[in-house]
């Protein structure tokens, strides 16, 4: 819609713009004196055309501030989300180290002998104890079955206790409750003979499946012949 007006000292000229989603009325007015010699039509052509690209690149501007501002709010809230994460995956990593430490630091100092194994035996970490009881190294003892360092005639009672614990119906039972703890031989680098007390525990993952096994071999050896000993002077 277009409409010209004629005050007494001047000319006004309104212009329905829509733009950006909202609807602008642009106005102009001059005085006759301002363009001398021209006529309405020029005048108001030259006025018009001047406002309206005022209008729209100030229309543009506001449309583009306005998405700057949101682009920077949205920048600055995951600046901060990002910044909170990894605040909180340090912690968490962190936390790990330090109890991963702790366990390192029981398994290689605990005066009894531990080992993980798979659920056939077979020995994937065994800590110094254990190697000082049988008087291997600790590195030739991963990818050995356990099985080997018992005694030939307590080695069907070994094997019996992993078999219970490879097909118990759920993970995490203690030997104690299912098969019992034993007591058997071990044999050491020597052919020494070394009584110990074997104390195996299934464990399981997060997703409840199984995750291999842990021994607990603990050396009664000074026990046994102090038993012995008392026996034999009864």
């Amino acid at each position: 819609e277009r409409r010209f007006a004629a005050a007494r000292p001047a000319y006004t000229y309104v212009q329905a713009l829509p733009f950006a989603g909202r609807d602008w009325d642009v106005a102009y007015w001059t005085d006759a004196v301002v363009l001398p010699g021209a006529g309405l039509s020029n005048g108001a052509m030259v006025a018009a055309t001047g406002l309206l690209l005022g209008a729209a690149l100030g229309a543009l501007l506001l449309v583009m501030t306005g998405r700057s501002r949101q682009i920077e709010e949205a920048v600055t809230e995951r600046t901060a989300q990002l910044r909170t994460e990894v605040a909180e995956r340090r912690h968490a990593e962190d936390a790990m180290r330090l109890s991963e430490q702790r366990f390192r630091s029981i398994f290689d100092n605990v005066p009894i002998g531990v080992v993980y194994t798979d659920d056939h035996g077979r020995i994937a970490q065994a800590n110094p104890a254990l190697g000082a009881m049988t008087g291997f190294l600790r590195p030739s003892l991963a990818g050995t079955l356990l099985h080997d360092f018992v005694h030939p005639d307590d080695r069907a009672t070994c094997d019996a206790l992993f078999d219970r614990l490879r097909t118990a119906p759920q993970a995490g039972a203690a030997v104690s409750q299912m098969a019992g703890v034993r007591e058997l031989r071990f044999l050491t680098i020597n052919g020494q003979v070394r009584h110990v007390r074997l104390n195996l525990r299934r464990l399981e993952t997060e997703e409840h499946e199984a995750g291999g096994i842990v021994g607990v071999v603990e050396d009664i050896t000074a026990r046994r012949l102090l038993l012995e000993a008392e026996r034999a002077r009864n």
